[in-house]
């Protein structure tokens, strides 16, 4: 095995324990233990705040944030348990899933972060200002807004973050073993994550046909992160551009009924499907466009070979045989243009 050029996250697909029917199985277990453990999350939850759950899976509580908290907080699961996967049925390194460089890379994750935020900013800007219906109201209440704010700094990241490692992160390299593809392999992920967010409030009332712009809004966001993600070959610009538009969406501008709450400074009190759905394509083309070169760099981590299924019987070294202590450790390094450092 070795790393293709540009060397990517999606190379340690095969790596450590690595068949299909374990991508399989450790979807189903990832899905098993967010739900099971949402029940661990919010009941005591809605104990402690008081609250409740409404007939369309709303979180209510009397503390105006509560719903906000709890609803971040059902995300741990989810961003335990597929690192979890990874190490245990996998047999390789949870971080494999993000990047195949030994260490995150911040620098990147920031730079997701601003490149989706300049589309998202612009077309936030010109539909305000072009739309001729109502006008966001203004929002602010301080015992809402500061509690969302800490929450937007520390909890959300959490929650968008357990959301890209297994949407972007471990169903793409299992997805990997089937199209190498970067039009496929986004089109899969665009689906399994615009689908299930079709029961979120905001558009769960959808009539007729309105549920195909409501798809297109989450569809052209998956698609999207997944391009650049398997064009870079790591998931940390995906990282930051999610974490910043729920942030936007969470402390800035948001709908009446948004499935995070309505916290934020503005509420879009008129919002359109139709023209979110049209904004959110045309951000995300302009996303792919600002972030097609971007390539991840740093140390490589060595890339294991599949395990076998069972352990290979122990050889002894043959007669004379000494280990050499001037032996160097292989190591490569990805600088985003070729390749440096020993080979080994």
């Amino acid at each position: 095995m070795s790393y293709s050029e540009p060397p990517s996250y999606l190379d340690w697909s095969p790596a450590g324990r690595g068949s299909g029917w374990r991508y399989l199985s450790g979807t189903v277990l990832i899905l098993v233990i967010w739900f099971a453990g949402q029940i661990v999350v919010l009941l005591p939850g809605l104990l402690l705040l008081g609250g409740d759950i409404g007939a369309d899976g709303s979180l209510t509580t009397p503390a105006p944030w509560g719903g906000l908290l709890l609803s971040l907080a059902s995300f741990l699961p989810l961003f335990v348990a597929t690192p979890l996967i990874v190490r245990f049925l996998h047999r390789r390194p949870a971080l494999t899933v993000v990047t195949p460089f030994r260490r995150l890379d911040g620098r990147l994750i920031a730079l997701g972060a601003g490149l989706w935020l300049v589309p998202m900013a612009g077309f936030a800007v010109v539909t305000l200002l072009l739309r001729s219906g109502d006008a966001p109201r203004w929002n602010y209440e301080p015992g809402v807004f500061w509690p969302a704010l800490l929450m937007a700094g520390t909890l959300l990241a959490m929650q968008t973050s357990a959301e890209e490692l297994f949407f972007r992160g471990y169903l793409l390299q299992w997805f990997r073993k089937v199209s190498g593809n970067v039009w496929l392999l986004a089109a899969f992920s665009g689906l399994v994550f615009g689908v299930p967010h079709l029961v979120n409030p905001e558009v769960a009332g959808s009539s007729g046909l309105e549920w195909v712009p409501a798809l297109a809004i989450y569809f052209a966001t998956g698609f999207s992160l997944a391009v650049v993600s398997v064009r870079s070959g790591t998931i940390e610009l995906a990282l930051g551009a999610h974490y910043v538009n729920n942030f936007v969406n969470v402390v800035l501008i948001t709908t009446e009924n948004s499935a995070l709450g309505a916290p934020s400074l503005w509420v879009d009190v008129a919002p359109d499907v139709v023209e979110a759905a049209v904004t959110s394509v045309v951000s995300a083309a302009i996303f792919i466009l600002l972030a097609w070169r971007v390539r991840g760099r740093g140390q490589l981590r060595p890339l294991e070979q599949p395990l076998p299924r069972h352990a290979p019987v122990p050889q002894l070294p043959p007669p004379g045989w000494f280990p050499d202590p001037l032996q160097q450790a292989p190591y490569r390094w990805w600088d985003g243009q070729q390749w440096s450092g020993h080979v080994g």
